[in-house]
């Protein structure tokens, strides 16, 4: 425990700690690993994308003397979770922390969507979430290390639009799951949290033109930012790392099962 004689740059270190991020080959999972390698610490990165992995490394060799692997894996598939999870617990010698960033966001039409749809969107953002916390959390205790899960979840939540029926269903499902993990886990010192970013500017999310029209309509970063209370800031990829950041960090010591919100103000509206 951190007392207040404790310097704010020791608070934020994490050098000695060792993170994975998934989702880490762009958008925010690559300036997650970015933020969290100026911290000083050692980095796991996982993702599909091998190449995009490799532009995520070259990236952030210059800001941690710690060490960083990477591991590629579909987080849709049980069995090569657990896999990974072993693999990265024994290359690394036990991590402190577990963030979920990776995720996907196609739009469907409520009365359109079919079972493939729906079921892509579940596999990926709730049972791949849900499948890699566990995983975590199993490994975490089994090496009585008390570390720290972060899930993404979204803004749309609390504000849906048309289009992202089975987006929402997925993550309301990660959100319910946080909650009930940081129960059940908090008595072995394992913390357990959501970032909850608002419609973020990333390669992704500007490729999901259609579904974003189904949702925001033409043109839905420049209108979406005119309406949010804080000054139309539409958030950008580190604003949402710098979350993730504080949740990894000492600084959020005492926070668990509960949601860290990047959102410009959305949920005033």
């Amino acid at each position: 425990m951190k007392t207040i004689n404790e310097k704010l740059a020791d608070l934020i270190s994490l050098e000695g700690k060792t993170i994975v991020i998934t989702g880490a080959a762009s958008g925010i999972g690559q300036a997650t690993a970015i933020r969290i390698a100026q911290a000083n610490a050692s980095i796991v990165l996982v993702d599909m994308n091998e190449e995009g992995l490799n532009k995520t490394k070259e990236l952030i060799a210059s800001y941690t003397k710690g060490k960083v692997h990477t591991f590629t894996l579909d987080i849709s598939k049980i069995e090569d979770i657990k896999q990974t999870v072993s693999n990265i617990d024994e290359a690394t010698g036990g991590f402190y922390a577990w963030l979920n960033i990776a995720g996907v966001f196609p739009g469907a039409s409520t009365l359109e969507m079919n079972e493939t749809e729906w079921d892509f969107m579940m596999n990926i953002n709730l049972k791949g979430a849900f499948f890699c916390a566990q995983q975590a959390a199993k490994a975490m205790l089994n090496n009585k290390t008390e570390g720290v899960i972060i899930n993404t979840i979204t803004t749309t939540i609390e504000r849906p639009g048309p289009g992202l029926t089975h987006y929402i269903a997925s993550k309301g499902g990660v959100e319910a799951m946080t909650s009930a993990m940081a129960r059940e886990f908090g008595a072995q010192g394992i913390r357990v949290l959501n970032v909850s970013p608002t419609m973020t500017k990333t390669k992704g999310m500007e490729d999901q033109e259609e579904g974003l029209a189904i949702a925001f309509g033409e043109n839905p970063f420049d209108g979406y930012g005119k309406e949010l209370p804080l000054r139309g800031k539409v958030a950008t990829p580190d604003y949402i790392a710098r979350a993730f950041l504080f949740g990894v960090s000492d600084l959020a010591e005492i926070f668990t099962g509960t949601t860290l919100y990047a959102d410009s103000g959305e949920l005033l509206l």
